[in-house]
C-alpha cells in the first residue's frame, strides 16, 4: 500500500518531504496519477473529502473520480492541454463515495522528460463546494428577489401610467412624474444586478448578426437628444464618414452601453453639452475596429475614485451626498460587455470639468450565409386590432385591475382566469384571439397550461398566439416559457406598449397563416410573373428606418444600368481584374434586394474572370443578368414609390 507521497517522488530530504506531506494533507487535495492515467496515489485529504479509501481508488483511472456530469469536451481539452506538456487549471465536478459529488479547483501538472509523453500527472486541488454552493445561493436569491420585486414594481409602474392619462393639477403630475422616476430607477438597478450576475456565471450571449452601426447610433441621439433639450444642454453627434455601412456582430450590446454612458451623462450633466462621437479606429484581416465616444460637462467623477468607480456596487460620494446613486453597478457592466467582446475601456474625467468614456469594440466582415440577419428590436408592422378576445391568466388581484384598463384602453375584449386550470376551461368553453399567460400561479403554473394547449387541445385551438407575462427572468426562465410553447415573452414591469405591439403582431401574423392559401390564390390572379425581389433583407437591416429603405432602393436603381454596362465594356477589353472587381460589389446589391435567380450568375462572372477560365459563358451570364435585373427593377420602383408615398402623407 502506498501512504507516503515520497514513494512516488525521490527527495534529498524524508523529513523535509512529511513536513509538506502533513501541510498539504491538511489543506489541498493530492492525486498521482501515471502515464496511463491511472491513480497511483491519493493523499489523505482526497480521502477525507470524497470518502474513499485508498484502496478503492489505487490503479483506477483518474478520470473515474470525475462525475458524469463533467463533459467530454472539457475531459478532452484538459487532456490535450496536459499531453503537450501544458499546465492545466480548472474545476471539476468530483464524484463521492456515497454518491454524492463535491467541486474542485484543480491544478494538474505533467512530468516529461526531453519532449516524451508524460510519465506521471500531479493533481494539486482544493474543495470549493462551499463556495460552489454559496453562489448557487446567491443565484436563487436574485430569482427570487427579482421576481416578488417586479411584482408590485409592475403594480406601481401600471397605476401610475394610468393615473397620469387622469385629470391632475400641475402639483399631482409633478408627483407622478417622481413616482415614475423612482419605479424606472429601481427596475434599471435589478436589470443591471441580473446583468452583473449572467456575467460572472458566464450566461451572457452575444449575437452574431449583420447590422449597420449608424442606424444603432443615430436612433439613441434622437431619443437622447430630446431628454437633453429638457435639460437645456446641447446634444452632439459625430460620425464618421469612414464607419462601415454594415459590420457582423451583437447590435443589442452596443446599444445597451450606449444607452447606460449616455443617460449617465445626461443625469450628471446640469449645463453645457453632451456628444456622441463614433469613428473607425481600423481594420484588421477580417475585421473593423469602432471607437466611440461619450463626452459631457457635467458633475465628473474624482480623480482618486476613477479605478475604483468601476468595481461593482461602488459609488461614488461627494461632500456626503451620494450623486451617483448606482452608476459604479451600470459602469461595471459597460466594461464588462465591452470586454467580453475582446473590446477596450477607457475612462477620464475631473470634478466639476465632465466625463469622457471611450471603449472600442472590433466587429467581424459581414459576409457568408452562416449571418443571422435579426433586428434589435421587433419592427413587424402590425394592424391595429379592434374588439380583440384576449383571455388573461392572472392571480394577483392588483394586475388583473390594471391589465384589465389597458385591455380597455386598447378596445380589447378581456376574460380572467386566476390560475391555469381555469384558463383551459374557458379556452375550451369560448373564443378568443390571444392568451396572456403569467407563468407563476397557484393550482396549475403557465407552464403546464401551456404544454397542454399544445399538445392535448384541437387543431383550432392548440395554435393561438400565447404570451408569457412573468416577473421571473432570471436564468432559463426564458428560455423556459419558450421551451413550454409560448410564442412570446414579456417581463414584469412591462411596457405598454411593447405588450400590445407584441399582441397584434402575433394575432396578425396567425390571421396571415390561416389566410394563406387564400391569399397566394389572389396574389397568383393579379401578378403575371413570379416576383423576382425579396425585400425581407433589407426591412430587417431598415429596422424601420423608411429613409434607410429609400437611400438602398434608390441607390440600385441608379447604380445597376452602369454595372451592366461596365462588365460588358470589361468584357470586350479583356479587362478581366476590373470585371472581377465589379460583379464581386454588385452582389452585396442582390442579397440587400433579394434577387437570388442570378446570385449564381453573378458569382460565376466573378470567378470566371478572377482565374481567367471558361470566359466564353461570360456573355450569356451578363445577358441574363441584365434581362432580370431590368424586370426587378420595375418592382424595385414599385416598392420605393410605396415609400415616398407613405412618407409623403
Amino acid at each position: 500500500m502506498i501512504r507516503h507521497l515520497h514513494d512516488y517522488i525521490p527527495v534529498n530530504s524524508l523529513k523535509e518531504l512529511h513536513t509538506y506531506q502533513k501541510i498539504l494533507d491538511n489543506t489541498a487535495i493530492i492525486v498521482l496519477a501515471d502515464s496511463d492515467k491511472h491513480v497511483l496515489y491519493v493523499n489523505q485529504k482526497f480521502c477525507d473529502v470524497s470518502g474513499f479509501s485508498r484502496a478503492q481508488v489505487i490503479g483506477q483511472p483518474i478520470d473515474n473520480l470525475r462525475h458524469e456530469d463533467n463533459t467530454a469536451e472539457k475531459l478532452k481539452d484538459k487532456w490535450q492541454t496536459l499531453e503537450s506538456g501544458e499546465i492545466w487549471k480548472g474545476e471539476l465536478l468530483n464524484k463521492k463515495n456515497n454518491n454524492d459529488t463535491y467541486w474542485e479547483e484543480a491544478v494538474i501538472y505533467p512530468f516529461k522528460e526531453n519532449g516524451a509523453k508524460p510519465y506521471q500527472y500531479l493533481s494539486i486541488g482544493s474543495d470549493i463546494s462551499p463556495f460552489k454552493n454559496a453562489m448557487l445561493i446567491k443565484d436563487q436569491f436574485l430569482a427570487n428577489m427579482s421576481h416578488e420585486l417586479r411584482t408590485p414594481l409592475h403594480s406601481i409602474y401600471s397605476l401610475t401610467h394610468l393615473l397620469e392619462e387622469t385629470t391632475l393639477t400641475n402639483e399631482q403630475n409633478n408627483y407622478v412624474e417622481n413616482i415614475l422616476s423612482a419605479t424606472d430607477i429601481l427596475i434599471r438597478m435589478i436589470e443591471d444586478m441580473l446583468d452583473l450576475n449572467k456575467i460572472e456565471n458566464g450566461q451572457i450571449k452575444f449575437q452574431n448578426k449583420i447590422f449597420n452601426p449608424n442606424l444603432v447610433v443615430n436612433s439613441l441621439s434622437k431619443i437622447f437628444k430630446e431628454k437633453a433639450k429638457e435639460k437645456n444642454l446641447e446634444f452632439k453627434l459625430e460620425c464618421d464618414p469612414s464607419m462601415p455601412e454594415f459590420v457582423l456582430g451583437d447590435p443589442f450590446r452596443l446599444k445597451q452601453i450606449l444607452i447606460h454612458l449616455l443617460e449617465n451623462a445626461v443625469k450628471y450633466t446640469q449645463k453645457g453639452n453632451i456628444e456622441l462621437l463614433c469613428k473607425l479606429a481600423g481594420k484588421a484581416s477580417d475585421s473593423f475596429f469602432l471607437e466611440f465616444y461619450v463626452k459631457d460637462t457635467g458633475i465628473g467623477i474624482a480623480s482618486e475614485n476613477l479605478s475604483i468607480i468601476q468595481e461593482k456596487f461602488i459609488q461614488e460620494v461627494m461632500n456626503d451626498k451620494r450623486v451617483f446613486m448606482g452608476q459604479g453597478l451600470g459602469l461595471s457592466i459597460v466594461k464588462q460587455l465591452i470586454e467580453l467582446q475582446n473590446g477596450e475601456f477607457t475612462i477620464n474625467s475631473k470634478e466639476a470639468e465632465g466625463t469622457q468614456v471611450r471603449f472600442v469594440i472590433p466587429y467581424k466582415f459581414p459576409g457568408g450565409n452562416t449571418v443571422e440577419s435579426q433586428t434589435i428590436v421587433d419592427k413587424t408592422d402590425s394592424k391595429t386590432i379592434n374588439g380583440l378576445k384576449v383571455l388573461i391568466a392572472e392571480d394577483v388581484d392588483i394586475n388583473q385591475l390594471v391589465i384589465k384598463k389597458h385591455m380597455q384602453k386598447f378596445g380589447f375584449i378581456a376574460e380572467f382566469a386566476e390560475n391555469g386550470k381555469i384558463a383551459l376551461e374557458k379556452l375550451k368553453n369560448g373564443s378568443f384571439d390571444i392568451v396572456l399567460m403569467d407563468m407563476q400561479m397557484p393550482v396549475m403554473d403557465g407552464y403546464e397550461a401551456i404544454k397542454i394547449i399544445r399538445t392535448e387541445f384541437p387543431e383550432n385551438i392548440k395554435n393561438i398566439p400565447i404570451i408569457s407575462i412573468t416577473a421571473s427572468v432570471m436564468g432559463e426562465a426564458p428560455h423556459k416559457c419558450f421551451e413550454a410553447g409560448a410564442n412570446d415573452y414579456v417581463p414584469k414591469p412591462y411596457n405598454i406598449s411593447d405588450l400590445r405591439q407584441k399582441m397584434e403582431k402575433w394575432v396578425n401574423e396567425k390571421s396571415s397563416v390561416n389566410n394563406n392559401i387564400q391569399d397566394i390564390m389572389q396574389e397568383n390572379s393579379k401578378k403575371e410573373y413570379e416576383s423576382l425581389i425579396d425585400l425581407e433583407y433589407l426591412n430587417q437591416l431598415s429596422e424601420g428606418d423608411d429613409d434607410f429603405s429609400i437611400s438602398m432602393l434608390s441607390y440600385f436603381l441608379d447604380n445597376t444600368p452602369s454595372v451592366i454596362s461596365e462588365m460588358k465594356q470589361f468584357y470586350e477589353e479583356k479587362d478581366w481584374k476590373n470585371l472581377r472587381n465589379v460583379a464581386h460589389k454588385f452582389k452585396p446589391q442582390l442579397t440587400f434586394m433579394g434577387i437570388k435567380s442570378i446570385f449564381n450568375e453573378v458569382e460565376t462572372i466573378e470567378q470566371n474572370a478572377a482565374s481567367v477560365a471558361n470566359l466564353t459563358d461570360i456573355p450569356s451570364l451578363i445577358d441574363k443578368s441584365e434581362k432580370v435585373c431590368l424586370q426587378a427593377m420595375t418592382e424595385i420602383k414599385h416598392e420605393l414609390e410605396k415609400l415616398l408615398d407613405k412618407n409623403q402623407e
